[in-house]
């Protein structure tokens, strides 16, 4: 669904610490139809990525893509979350020093009290858009201050679209771009 838009990623479950029951068995990437079990290169990555994670080294990689590429859009997370404050404070040293850059990332870990700080001053920045993602078991408990993105038809009464790329159309990320821009509405996906 990204189209040409690059992204950073890491192993599902591991580094979704804000993560619900209804959000692990429905996950598209590390269930048991998920793509790591079907793509090994994919997994390889993923795995790559969460190990690099847990030391800084991670951060010149993505700095040295950003540099070479100038891309307009970034998707952090198709895979994984914040999941420790340093990691939340890395990638906001990242996004400011690339302001043409505009940054996406859906996010559970804003259930997480621990991490709720870093990633408050993380989505203040003006080039991301940082969405917390919900599903039946959280939407009544969504935190203010946030676009909202929600897995399945929410009921709660905040004003959703339903994912441009899942109707007629089918248009990719790139093509849409509507989760990057800050003065959009709230999302919902339907479960796939």
């Amino acid at each position: 669904k990204l189209g040409n838009i690059p992204n950073w990623s890491m192993l599902p479950r591991v580094t979704c610490p804000g993560s619900t029951p209804e959000c692990r068995s429905a996950c598209y990437v590390g269930g048991k139809t998920g793509y790591i079990n079907m793509y090994p290169s994919v997994f390889k990555a993923y795995s790559g990525n969460t190990e690099s994670a847990k030391s800084n080294l991670w951060t010149g990689d993505v700095i040295k893509y950003l540099a070479k590429k100038s891309p307009k859009y970034f998707r952090i997370h198709v895979s994984g979350d914040f999941h420790k404050v340093d990691y939340i404070r890395q990638w906001n040293q990242i996004i400011a020093m690339f302001p043409k850059t505009q940054f996406l990332a859906f996010t559970r870990s804003w259930r997480v009290s621990r991490l709720q700080n870093a990633l408050e001053t993380l989505k203040s920045l003006p080039n991301v858009q940082i969405m917390a993602s919900l599903d039946s078991s959280t939407e009544h408990s969504a935190p203010s201050g946030y676009r909202l993105a929600s897995m399945g038809k929410p009921t709660i009464k905040d004003r959703f679209i339903m994912c441009p790329g899942y109707g007629p159309k089918e248009l990719t990320c790139e093509d849409c771009g509507i989760c990057f821009r800050s003065n959009s509405t709230n999302v919902w996906f339907p479960i796939h």
